[in-house]
């Protein structure tokens, strides 16, 4: 259904990112979900730090043949990144994202806001939170996903 009836807009995100990458990208169609959408209404609680503060480690369960200590084996770690394009997304909303990897330092935390059109990537591993800024009258609404580098290309997932 995701790619019935957004795979223009998929199709836009791989082109953006093949792009920026200079590398090849194709979303997974057999491997794993497709990007899907994260969407809220607007909620006072929305206005709080509600998200969790995490690293994006979904590559662990989605692809099992790379081990999950690849350094310890000495394996070279996977090349990730995470991306978010942002749709409608009110004053405010961003992602908070903590350079050191450590979410504890307070006020380490930088803040990279939402812009709609645009698309925010990282590597997902640094520790990172949403934050939803979603308590006035605009929803806010994203389409996010996760890649990782599989052999000569970039599988974008869910």
């Amino acid at each position: 259904m995701l790619r019935r009836y957004f795979g223009d807009l998929l199709q836009r995100v791989v082109d953006a990112l093949a792009d920026d990458l200079r590398q090849t990208v194709r979303l997974a169609d057999q491997e794993a979900a497709l990007p899907g959408f994260h969407i809220y209404l607007p909620h006072p609680a929305f206005g709080l730090p509600v998200a969790t503060v995490h690293r994006d480690l979904q590559h662990r369960d989605v692809f099992t043949d790379i081990p999950a200590e690849t350094e310890r084996d000495g394996q070279e770690p996977p090349q990730l990144l995470s991306f978010t394009l942002s749709l409608s997304t009110p004053p405010g909303s961003g992602l908070a994202i903590w350079p050191s990897g450590d979410a504890a330092a307070v006020g380490a935390s930088r803040f990279l806001p939402y812009r709609d059109g645009e698309l925010l990537l990282h590597d997902g591993l640094r520790r990172h939170q949403a934050v939803l800024a979603c308590t006035g009258p605009l929803e806010r609404i994203t389409l996010q996903g996760h890649g990782i580098r599989r052999g000569p290309h970039w599988l974008l997932y869910w």
